[in-house]
């Protein structure tokens, strides 16, 4: 049921926007155009609600860990993977349709090969209407303005898809699974013909992939692992067809599953890390030298980690003991506000195009948007509005 969230608390707080004089920033952030924008810091204080502009349930959610059930295109669009069905939401046109239920296109007659694990749209200019989902047997790729299938069952790795990720720069689509083993799809070329690579030659059989993302310039992916490591691979590296080797370098501090993982958008070789239950930390690293940076206690489990894109914060994702999403200040790694609404473990979250709401979908199968900025006019992106449902509203 959706429902608009009353907002029970507030906190009005002076979060620093991120400008070209931050000496994190990247080099593309000191142009001129905005060292004049920003010569005064004259931002106003913004309220953070508590509570979530909007609640949408989100029946039949698979509460694993290890699943990625939510993705937010370039177009604004929504895909959520509930149980066998991925279902689109158009944030723009206030519109929802089923996609696909797995049932229905599965040869498998067991109940769990045909959940939806992992959903990731394509963000390749020109191809961000693509969405590829992991399943149990495969990937699968829909064309979504199309609705068909345009890749049936992609089996390059083997076993049970865990996450996803694109590469813009080089058009590939990579595949995490289950087997511990990493999976390249050369996307302009729209062959099978995979760049697949297995962890280090020390690490355990039993290791899984939990999460994979690839830095903005698209030439190191960093995955996490169930054996509490994150291993760091060079894109030249991935190119190789063989079987076998090592990454580049090999993270060991985490004591617990590394699911959450983001690059950092103001430091281009900074990644933040997460770990489980047993970890309750995130972590941030310098991938050129493997040293790590900072280290915070959240006290839960992390699921999700998320850079801000107008303010120099991290939004991180949890699950036991405290199920919300909190805010934080960098590169102090300050806690500015905890969002509190799921009575579950967060499975999922990610950003909207414009940056400034936050979808979190849970294992209390409840979907949260959360307004987590109200940048200026100057720093949006020419995205339409988040979109104005009726009183009530299921994901069917």
């Amino acid at each position: 049921m959706l429902q608009y969230g009353n907002v029970l608390s507030s906190k009005t707080h002076n979060r620093r926007p991120i400008v070209a004089a931050d000496p994190f920033a990247m080099d593309f952030l000191r142009s001129s155009t905005l060292l004049t924008a920003e010569k005064v810091n004259t931002t106003p204080a913004r309220v953070i609600h508590c509570r979530p502009e909007v609640v949408l349930d989100a029946p039949d959610i698979v509460n694993d860990f290890y699943s990625h059930p939510l993705s937010w295109s370039k177009d604004n669009v929504l895909a959520i993977g509930l149980g066998s069905v991925v279902y689109l939401m158009n944030m723009s046109t206030d519109t929802v349709h089923e996609l696909v239920d797995l049932k229905t296109v599965s040869h498998s007659r067991s109940e769990n090969s045909n959940h939806v694990r992992a959903v990731k749209w394509c963000s390749v200019k020109g191809s961000t209407h693509y969405l590829a989902v992991g399943t149990d047997s495969g990937v699968r790729m829909y064309d979504t303005v199309c609705k068909k299938e345009v890749h049936t069952s992609l089996k390059v790795g083997g076993g049970t898809v865990h996450a996803l990720c694109w590469n813009d720069s080089l058009q590939w689509l990579t595949v995490g699974y289950d087997t511990g083993k990493l999976v390249s799809l050369d996307w302009r070329s729209h062959s099978m013909t995979g760049m697949t690579r297995r962890g280090s030659p020390s690490q355990s059989s039993s290791s899984s992939v939990c999460n994979i993302a690839w830095n903005p310039a698209g030439t190191c992916l960093a995955s996490g692992r169930s054996d509490n490591t994150i291993h760091l691979w060079d894109a030249s590296m991935m190119r190789s067809l063989q079987v076998g080797g090592g990454p580049r370098l090999v993270l060991e501090s985490h004591s617990a599953a590394v699911k959450g993982l983001a690059w950092c958008p103001y430091r281009s070789d900074m990644l933040a890390s997460g770990g489980g239950t047993a970890d309750h930390c995130i972590k941030l690293w310098d991938t050129c030298s493997g040293s790590m940076m900072h280290s915070v206690c959240t006290g839960s489990q992390v699921s999700s980690l998320i850079w801000g894109q107008h303010h120099q914060e991290l939004y991180s994702g949890h699950g036991f003991t405290d199920n919300e999403v909190v805010v934080w200040s960098y590169p102090k790694m300050e806690r500015i506000q905890s969002l509190s609404y799921h009575q579950d473990r967060i499975l999922s979250m990610d950003l909207s195009p414009d940056g400034n709401q936050l979808a979190s979908i849970g294992a209390d199968e409840n979907l949260c948007l959360w307004k987590i900025d109200a940048a200026s006019p100057r720093h949006r992106t020419a995205v339409a509005a988040s979109p104005s449902f009726g009183s009530r509203f299921i994901i069917r």
